[in-house]
Parts: C-alpha cells; sequence; structure tokens
C-alpha cells in the first residue's frame, strides 16, 4: 500500500511535479511524514537517503501505537463502547482527550486542531487532483481551441468547489457507518491495490502494452 501511495498516487505525483529537482522530488519521498515540520528548514535538502522515509513513517506509527497502548491501559476494564459512552469506535480517542486530558488548558482545542490540519491537507491535495485529473483527461478533450491559462485554472478552481461540495455531502452518509477508519483504510486498498499492479505490470511486463 505503501509503494502505490507513493508511486502512483495522483495526489503524490502531482506534488512531485511542483518542485524544481528531481533530487528534491526524492527528498519530499524522504521527509513527507514530517514535512509540515521541517519545512522551514531547507537545510533538509542536503539529505538524498530515500530510506530516511522510513524514519519518518516509523515515528508516526511508533506514535499510533502509543495511543493504542494508552487507550488500552486507560479503558482495559471499563470499555466506553459498552458502557455506552461513546456509540463509535472513533470516538474513543476524542473520548480520552475530554476525559482525561481536559484538566489541561488549551488542550481540548489543539486536539481538534490538530485533526482538523491534518484532514484539510490532505483533502486540499485530494481535491486539486481530482480536479487536474477531470480536466486533462475529460474537458481538455472537448474543447477545439487552447483556452488561456488562467482560464484553465479558474476551470479548475470550480472542479475543485465541487468535489468539495461533493465530500461535504458524503460526509453525513459516512457518519453513519460504524468505524470510518476502517472503511477508508478498505476503499484506499480496494483502489491503490489495482492501480499499483496496473503499473508494475506496465515496467515489469512491457509486451502487455502490445495488445
Amino acid at each position: 500500500m505503501w509503494c502505490g501511495n507513493y508511486a502512483t498516487s495522483q495526489t503524490e505525483v502531482q506534488r512531485y511535479c511542483n518542485v524544481t529537482t528531481q533530487r528534491r522530488a526524492k527528498l519530499y519521498v524522504l521527509l513527507y511524514p514530517i514535512q509540515n515540520i521541517l519545512n522551514n528548514f531547507q537545510s533538509i535538502y542536503l539529505i538524498s537517503s530515500l530510506y530516511v522515509n522510513f524514519l519518518g513513517v516509523a515515528f508516526l506509527i511508533s506514535c499510533a501505537c502509543l495511543c493504542g497502548v494508552a487507550l488500552f491501559g486507560v479503558y482495559y476494564d471499563c470499555d466506553p463502547l459498552r458502557t455506552g459512552a461513546i456509540t463509535k469506535t472513533d470516538q474513543l480517542m476524542p473520548h480520552f482527550v475530554m476525559n482525561h486530558l481536559r484538566h489541561i488548558p488549551g488542550m481540548a482545542g489543539l486536539f481538534v486542531s490538530c485533526v482538523f490540519s491534518a484532514s484539510l491537507s490532505t483533502m486540499s491535495s485530494g481535491f486539486n487532483a481530482l480536479a487536474t485529473v477531470t480536466y486533462d483527461d475529460f474537458l481538455s478533450r472537448t474543447n477545439v481551441r487552447k483556452l488561456p491559462e488562467k482560464q484553465i485554472q479558474q476551470i479548475s478552481k470550480f472542479i475543485a468547489f465541487g468535489y468539495g461540495m461533493l465530500a461535504i455531502a458524503m460526509a453525513f452518509v459516512v457518519s453513519q457507518i460504524n468505524s470510518i477508519l476502517e472503511a477508508a483504510i478498505s476503499i484506499a486498498g480496494a483502489l491503490v491495490g489495482p492501480m499499483f499492479g496496473l503499473f508494475l505490470c506496465g515496467i515489469l511486463v512491457p509486451f502487455t502494452n502490445s495488445f
């Protein structure tokens, strides 16, 4: 799944194309998990090893595991889902923050802001990628004359706005699902896996393109 996300995802490829050199594109892959933290440090461009990416991924996974261990340590003998304190497993972490960390001033607001920041960062890239693909693969082929760049940008913004409205509408439907995380992982796996397999087939088995 990681290979599919980094190698064939339209969102990631679009980000690679926005950097000036191939070296910086590789560097983006290295520091993608911690790019928001290191965004203001120009010295990070001195790094050239692709394997540095593992450090960022390991850091994120370690944090997620530590959160899970902390939740288990607190609720191992009192499941909030069974007691009715929460109705979905996705509510466990917010429930923990509101009940056990509320004595720390600003912690609840910091938690909410981090969630919104992470989601908006990911969704903005996704909307831009969807707008680009929609215009390049569908709308641009229907236009006989070439449109000016400014008009293309305006059309792409309207397309991204439309996808944003669609996402808001879908949020009301997704709220009825028991676990949003499991649904997101399942959908991502169903889409990323075949796409990555298609690219691998084209690279490793070139004669498949001859039919």
